[in-house]
């Protein structure tokens, strides 16, 4: 149970309850509650192209089918929006799944400037 759960336990039962920080700080001192390590703080800088084309990224992903057969998911994203400009399914992510991801990509939106995939 945690602090919260103690000090309603303690109210329902009709006595009067410490605070849920010094309900919490008891079992901690006694050695009682294993804290969690804090979380990391979440990145203040996002590192983006400035403007849509700039730059392109292609990543896979692993998915388990309902079958319980691995598929791979390739996409290739515009870094600036975040839009998925192509995604396309494979068996494993070789370097033959990437580049048909890549050529879905390019037929519909054109190259990006030269030097920026």
């Amino acid at each position: 149970m945690g602090a919260r759960r103690i000090r309603a336990e303690i109210l329902r039962a009709g006595k009067v309850a410490p605070a849920i920080s010094s309900t919490h700080e008891a079992p901690v001192r006694n050695h009682l509650v294993v804290l969690r390590p804090p979380r990391p703080k979440p990145a203040t800088i996002r590192f983006e192209r400035p403007s849509p084309n700039d730059l392109w990224q292609i990543d896979a992903t692993e998915v388990v089918l309902a079958s319980g057969k691995p598929a791979w998911v390739l996409d290739v994203i515009d870094d600036h929006a975040h839009f998925c400009l192509a995604a396309r399914v494979a068996s494993s992510p070789t370097g033959e799944a990437a580049w048909e991801a890549m050529e879905s990509a390019l037929r519909p939106h054109g190259l990006p400037p030269q030097g920026a995939v």
